[in-house]
């Protein structure tokens, strides 16, 4: 097990390196065009432009990176109630405003209760937004459902994109993975948005499954036990009758 776990942050770190050198390659080779005398400004305008876009990769892969360490590290206690309903209806308005021809449907029961770290929760739906913008059409459908069930929230996601195919949606989770390589690299991607989005659905508890849609897409379906969405304080009033004498037992949770 424990030359399992040093193979796998072996392999991380190597990982990691690689998707950095890159940017630090273009980084470099443009800053020596930058130190040469006799370039044009239309040469000089691409080299900054250029240097600006490698160095918010390189800003993103380290956000990201600082993320999946914190949500593997993190503990319960930093848990406090969130309005779910709120937070999800933020960020698919946000993707309404960045995709004006986009349909956005939201079907979400009002003032639905989480109790999980709100930092996370909004990064996981940043990451999910994220992902539809960059790999589904700006004009395709969208459509959210939340719900709270007995003992469990449900959130569905299914977009109208293309989809991931069924025998490589265990893989998307994996830290790096790209399913095209080429997509992923003209939009920035590094093939940590999935694996993000795991790790909180795994932080708190939860389950994620990747289903096909029913726009032909791709259906994400997430599900939080009902026991973190409790209020901040819960009543059960036991009656016990003994000989016509009732006593009441609080208990807290």
């Amino acid at each position: 097990a424990i030359n399992k776990m040093m193979s796998s942050i072996r392999q991380f770190v190597s990982d990691a390196s690689h998707e950095l050198r890159t940017p630090l390659t273009v980084i470099r080779g443009y800053s020596e065009i930058l130190q040469k005398s006799n370039i044009d400004k239309e040469q000089r305008d691409r080299a900054v432009s250029r240097i600006e876009t490698e160095s918010l990769r390189m800003e993103k892969l380290v956000k990201d990176l600082l993320t999946l360490t914190k949500s593997d590290s993190a503990a319960l206690i930093n848990f406090t109630n969130i309005n779910l309903s709120k937070i999800i209806e933020e960020y698919f308005q946000d993707l309404n405003i960045q995709n004006p021809n986009r349909q956005v449907i939201l079907n979400i029961n009002k003032d639905i209760v989480l109790k999980a770290d709100e930092e996370a929760i909004r990064q996981l739906f940043s990451n999910i937004v994220q992902n539809i913008i960059r790999h589904t059409p700006q004009d395709s459908k969208v459509e959210v459902n939340l719900k709270q069930n007995v003992d469990s929230i449900e959130i569905e996601i299914e977009d109208s994109g293309p989809g991931i195919p069924q025998n490589a949606r265990n893989e998307v989770f994996e830290r790096f993975s790209r399913l095209d390589e080429s997509r992923s690299r003209d939009t920035g991607g590094f093939g940590l948005g999935m694996s993000i989005i795991k790790s909180v659905v795994d932080k708190h508890q939860g389950k994620i499954f990747l289903e096909d849609s029913k726009f032909g897409g791709l259906k994400i379906k997430l599900i939080f036990k009902n026991y973190f969405i409790l209020c901040y304080q819960l009543l059960f009033d036991i009656y016990c009758c003994t000989d016509a004498t009732y006593v009441r037992l609080t208990l807290q949770v």
